[in-house]
């Protein structure tokens, strides 16, 4: 990205930083919808 790796690892931390909470978050919703729709 930037040549040096402290950059690199902070955009790395910082992207899963986000995207952990994201897929957590879109995966319970997924989980929800599925379960309102069998009932």
């Amino acid at each position: 990205m930037t040549g040096s790796w402290t950059m690199d690892s902070f955009f790395i931390g910082a992207a899963i930083l986000i995207v952990v909470p994201l897929g957590i978050w879109f995966f319970k919703e997924a989980q929800l919808k599925k379960g309102s729709d069998t009932k």
